[in-house]
């Protein structure tokens, strides 16, 4: 799984970075994050390049920042199962997200739709807060920007409609 950081991330999180050579499965298992600053604390959105499903990520420590990779799979099975997909549907994807990966940011689409995502989200975050968990998995069901909807290939779809068709796949 490649996770695509923009400079703010790269920078806040010292990530080891490698050079981006296109996922061995499909996009659905890149994503794009981007580092944001809310009430003095450092959060991150994560979009899925395929489906632009969004993922908040809220409260984030330098100590956390080490274990990166832990953390971004574990909100992915916390917030795919709280989506209502099964246990099996959650761990595949896992599984074949492989190792995690950094590279550094290669769409402008997939950029501009997690802009709009952070407009979105910062609309109803504080709605949510304060929080124990980092994963702000209310808000990603709620809003997320997850019901805004985009045109791909022609037609008008919504990132968790796309989400669905992709685990439904596995």
């Amino acid at each position: 799984m490649y996770i695509q950081c923009t400079k703010k991330l790269l920078e806040a999180g010292k990530f080891e970075l490698g050079e981006y050579q296109g996922s061995e499965l499909s996009p659905f298992y890149e994503w794009h994050a981007n580092l944001f600053v809310l009430h003095r604390r450092k959060g991150v959105l994560l979009m899925n390049n395929a489906t632009r499903y969004g993922i908040v990520l809220y409260g984030l420590k330098a100590t956390e920042f080490k274990r990166f990779d832990q953390i971004v799979l574990d909100s992915m099975w916390e917030t795919f199962l709280a989506e209502g997909f099964s246990e099996e549907q959650v761990r595949k994807y896992i599984e074949n997200c492989g190792e995690v990966r950094y590279s550094k940011t290669n769409s402008r689409s997939v950029l501009g739709h997690l802009s709009q995502f952070d407009w979105y989200m910062s609309a109803f975050i504080d709605d949510y807060l304060p929080s124990d968990s980092i994963n702000l998995v209310g808000l990603n069901l709620a809003c997320g920007g997850n019901y805004t909807i985009f045109k791909q290939a022609g037609k008008i779809v919504h990132p968790l409609d796309l989400l669905k068709e992709e685990m439904e796949k596995l």
